[in-house]
């Protein structure tokens, strides 16, 4: 059956329409010296640290892996990744994609540092068997240097469990290094077909008190997207 992935904790409808797609570069792109500058925010230094596919019949082509800036806010500029079918896996055995890359956001402009990131998965796919995918995200003061904030979302249709958003606040930093990896696997007993469709994520400049949920307003429009999870019931591993 489909079911929607709705506005994080139902986000206000007038804050998430209130934030427009912009201009749009493949992930290739960006790796080939591209930049995005969103609001008071630009995205440079992208480097793709590594790709692995263990299909021997699949690739992936990242100039079809879209990212969108999200704007509308000067205070919570963003991000969204659209996974344009590449990030999906399909097999009888075993199989993942893993996509490990980082860049810098820095705040331009005068704006104020950054205190606050969030990410959120937007959509997924399951198609037969069972699968899933981890994202993972570590925020730096420099490369290599002071980890500021560590987060995780996922999704494994086996156990029936998922994390769609996950945040963290910080020490106010004008310049982040980021790094993230995208794991996309199917079931290793059954196999399966699953893929993400998309995340999204976004960087602020808030006042501590601010709530999460007014911070996460701008990827409520990113999560109106569909997923089709196999019917049946729950299942725990054994």
């Amino acid at each position: 059956m489909t079911k929607p992935i709705l506005p994080v904790a139902a986000l206000p409808l007038a804050l998430a329409v209130s934030m427009p797609a912009s201009a749009a570069l493949s992930l290739q792109a960006l790796f080939d010296g591209d930049s995005l500058t969103v609001e008071n925010a630009l995205f440079d230094n992208w480097t793709l640290n590594s790709l692995t596919v263990t299909d021997p019949g699949q690739s992936v082509d990242l100039d079809q892996i879209i990212v969108s800036e999200v704007f509308g806010d000067p205070l919570r500029p963003g991000l969204s990744f659209d996974g344009g079918g590449q990030l999906r896996v399909s097999n009888i055995d075993f199989q993942f994609i893993d996509l490990d890359f980082s860049f810098t956001v820095q705040a331009i402009n005068g704006a104020d540092p950054f205190n606050y990131n969030g990410l959120i998965i937007d959509g997924y796919d399951l198609v037969s068997g069972d699968g899933g995918v981890q994202l993972e995200e570590t925020v730096r003061a420099s490369s290599g240097g002071t980890q500021l904030a560590f987060k995780e979302t996922f999704v494994d249709t086996f156990l029936g469990d998922e994390q769609l958003n996950a945040s963290a606040f910080f020490s106010p930093h004008s310049l982040l290094f980021v790094t993230k990896d995208v794991y996309v696997f199917n079931d290793i007993f059954i196999g399966g077909e699953f893929e993400l469709d998309g995340f999204g994520q976004m960087f602020s400049s808030v006042p501590v008190p601010a709530t999460p949920l007014m911070i996460f307003a701008g990827l409520g429009a990113l999560a109106a997207v569909r997923r089709t999870r196999k019917p049946g019931p729950s299942k725990t591993r054994p």
